[in-house]
């Protein structure tokens, strides 16, 4: 199917199994019976333009049609084969809203923490990845935001293990969940449809492989950058920098690319800051300081003023000093296999 299934054919798909149109006075009555605080004239959920603006970048034109859609009709009420589409309410699973007189990247990284390990949204943004909703118990589907078609990903609860991905387009993978599986191959199904291995009669099929750079590739940006966020929030990576992706970088190839990805982007800014890696962070931000990301440009502004602060000023130069004595190992890259440079 690709990506043609998104917006009309979902649209149709939904209006068949008898969505409802979007109402305003019910969500918001909702939100407010659940002590969610809504401002004078706040809408209760964040509307596909604000999305947009909020992301800054172009996002996939799946996942922009897809919150077109969502403005339209609620799509979390309608029953799927085992899929809860997330709606995101204001101070909700998605980009916040920016605070006066405070950065845009602090605003993110005190949204939430999750299963104990770290910040769960600052996390999606170096791993490109969007929420996109949770299957029958509380493991989350994620979307990707740096590949066309995008694929999903689904995150184990217990672990915050992304794996994946179980649908090579977000297109196949809500047609799975519709029951509209005629054109939709096979391994896609099963995978959208039973994501852990734990729930499989076929504990042999794997995962699908990858078709794009490993730029656009969330599980490897994930694993290569957890390691920043532990340390910002924890001030310990011991465990996260013990993966193999952690060393798997090439500054003079990715630095060409910044420009137009945020976690490439997010992860060379943050990585030559708690590196001080002077040179590299400087080049870095010379290319994307006119980023449409406001994470970024944010995250630049930030980053600039914790060069001049003590470490008990900043949490960034906590982690700078943190990781001082394995910081020269952390500069060395190393590729493994499978992993390759020319993957980039």
């Amino acid at each position: 199917m690709g990506t043609a299934y998104l917006p009309d054919q979902f649209h149709a798909a939904l209006t068949k199994s008898k969505a409802k149109a979007v109402n305003v006075k019910k969500l918001t009555k909702e939100l407010l019976a659940r002590d969610v605080p809504l401002a004078k004239g706040q809408a209760p959920f964040v509307t596909a333009r604000v999305n947009r603006e909020r992301y800054g970048f172009p996002l996939p034109k799946e996942v922009s049609a897809l919150l077109d859609v969502a403005d339209a009709l609620a799509i979390e009420d309608v029953k799927m084969e085992d899929f809860r589409y997330c709606r995101v309410a204001p101070e909700g699973w998605e980009m916040p809203a920016p605070v006066k007189d405070e950065p845009y990247v602090s605003t993110v990284v005190k949204r939430f923490d999750w299963n104990v390990f770290s910040n769960m949204q600052l996390w999606e943004h170096l791993a490109g990845l969007m929420p996109l909703g949770w299957d029958g118990g509380d493991s989350r589907y994620e979307v990707s935001t740096v590949s066309n078609p995008a694929h999903v990903f689904w995150m184990d609860s217990e672990t915050a293990q992304l794996y994946g991905p179980v649908a090579n387009s977000l297109s196949n993978f809500l047609a799975t969940h519709l029951g509209e599986t005629k054109s939709i191959p096979e391994v896609d199904r099963k995978l959208s449809l039973s994501p852990s291995h734990w729930s499989r009669d076929d504990d042999e099929l794997s995962y699908l492989p990858r078709n794009v750079p490993l730029r656009a590739w969330p599980p490897f940006l994930a694993a290569r950058s957890e390691w920043l966020i532990a340390e910002l929030v924890f001030n310990d990576s011991a465990e996260q920098r013990k993966q193999p992706e952690v060393s798997c970088f090439d500054f003079k190839t990715e630095v060409k690319l910044v420009a137009k990805n945020e976690p490439l982007a997010l992860y060379w800014l943050l990585r030559s800051f708690i590196l001080e890696e002077q040179d590299v962070f400087d080049e870095t931000a010379s290319k994307t300081r006119i980023f449409p990301s406001q994470l970024v440009t944010s995250t630049i502004e930030v980053c600039e003023r914790a060069w001049k602060k003590t470490a008990k000023e900043s949490s960034l130069v906590k982690a700078r000093e943190h990781v001082k004595d394995q910081a020269k190992g952390l500069r060395k890259a190393k590729w493994t296999k499978p992993l390759s440079i020319k993957d980039l």
